[in-house]
């Protein structure tokens, strides 16, 4: 179903598939487990086979754009839950709590500097990840959501690496 949704739109926004174009930036499915990237592959060799022209492209720069979120949305949320937090610390149980409290700790001058550096790093994503294709094809997650057994031995870090793609 996705793809048939995917090859539409490819056709109405060029007219037709024979100047579509996409591109895997270099190493996208390099953390993903095996059965995300073997459906990589095969969308690729369907995209390919249907007469999409495939560009090389840079590596997306997945841990600053990470790291980069992490300041952006931590800073953002600590100013929604700031007062709330004070007033109801018994409402923010377990890593939710954890991590508003690293937040509050962030300040407006490294946020500016994260926003500065989203800045950059969307130009760079625009310039020379999409270059001159018309998609990227990527994985929207590395891996199937951990169990919560996988949560408890591996802390919040099971959870964050299913944001990698989408958080920023």
């Amino acid at each position: 179903t996705l793809f048939d949704v995917l090859k539409s739109d490819v056709t109405k926004a060029t007219g037709d598939r024979s100047s579509a174009s996409f591109a895997i930036p270099a190493g996208a499915f390099d953390r993903a487990d095996e059965e995300i990237a073997r459906a990589g592959r095969l969308l690729r060799e369907r995209l390919a086979s249907l007469g999409l022209a495939e560009h090389e492209t840079a590596g997306l720069p997945l841990d600053e754009l990470n790291r980069c979120a992490s300041v952006v949305t931590g800073f953002e949320a600590a100013a929604i839950h700031r007062e709330s937090l004070s007033l109801h610390p018994g409402d923010y149980q377990g890593a939710v709590g954890e991590r508003l409290a690293a937040a509050i700790a962030i300040d407006a001058d490294t946020y500016s500097d994260a926003m500065a550096e989203r800045t950059r790093l969307l130009e760079y994503v625009m310039e020379l990840c999409f270059g001159e294709c018309d998609w990227l094809l990527l994985p929207v997650v590395n891996r199937y959501a951990p169990t919560r057994e996988a949560v408890a031995a591996e802390g919040p870090a099971a959870g964050i690496e299913l944001l990698s793609f989408k958080r920023w």
